[in-house]
């Protein structure tokens, strides 16, 4: 599955790893299974894995609602919501940037950081784990 999505309560935190030729209808069925969880992702920051993401289909128009709603959702927070981006190649930077000048355009906290490396996708969230896997149970 090239959008695997895990919520991992005791870092208030939703895991999205992308691996091989990400889809649309993947990535909203991602989304879609975390949004529909009994754990709920309310108050929930985000981490956007794509280092192994060979390559993006996903429409604009897609892209452009998910910026949105990311938007809407974050006026109903308290606390500013977080969601890093760590990029692992040229094409998932671009994906990335794309997207997080779509949440800027629409003015509101929500927080879009990238990052390139593991130790600062930790450091943004003040993890203190060794890896982002130490943090993942096995399934």
């Amino acid at each position: 599955m090239p959008v695997h999505a895990r919520l991992l309560p005791d870092y208030k935190l939703v895991y999205y790893q992308f691996s091989g030729v990400v889809t649309t209808q993947e990535l909203m069925a991602a989304k879609q299974g975390v949004d529909d969880s009994p754990l709920g992702p309310v108050g929930f920051d985000e981490l956007a894995d794509m280092r192994e993401a060979t390559d993006f289909q996903v429409e604009f128009s897609t892209m452009m609602m998910m910026a949105s709603t990311a938007a809407r959702a974050s006026e109903t927070r308290y606390d500013a919501p977080r969601l890093c981006i760590l990029e692992g190649s040229d094409l998932a930077f671009g994906v990335s940037r794309m997207f997080q000048n779509l949440i800027d355009a629409h003015n509101t906290d929500l927080s879009v950081t990238i990052v390139s490396t593991e130790q600062d996708a930790l450091a943004f969230f003040d993890l203190t784990a060794s890896s982002i896997s130490a943090l993942v149970p096995e399934s």
